[in-house]
C-alpha cells in the first residue's frame, strides 16, 4: 500500500501522513481546523531503491580505487616483487 501525505491549505503546519490504496477515495480532516486537506506530491525514483543508488555508488568508489592500485600511483607489486 503506498504512503500519502496530507495537508491542509490554511495551515500548513498540518500535516498528517496516511496509508491507502490508489483507487481509495479517503476523505482526511485538519486536525487543527476540521476542514478537507489535499493530498501533496511527494518525489520519488521509478524502479530504484534508494539502498541500490548507494550501493552502484559504493561499487563505483571501490573500481576507482582498485584501478589506481592496479594501474595508478598507488602500486603494491614493483616488477613482480612487493613493495
Amino acid at each position: 500500500m503506498p504512503t500519502y501525505v496530507y495537508g491542509c491549505k490554511n495551515h500548513p503546519e498540518a500535516r498528517q501522513t496516511v496509508i491507502h490504496g490508489m483507487k481509495e477515495i479517503v476523505a482526511v480532516q485538519c486536525p487543527v481546523c476540521a476542514g478537507q486537506m489535499h493530498r501533496i506530491p511527494q518525489r520519488f525514483l521509478w524502479g530504484h531503491n534508494p539502498g541500490t543508488l548507494l550501493l552502484d555508488k559504493l561499487s563505483e568508489r571501490f573500481d576507482d580505487y582498485r584501478s589506481n592500485v592496479r594501474y595508478g600511483t598507488k602500486r603494491r607489486y614493483q616488477r613482480g616483487t612487493p613493495i
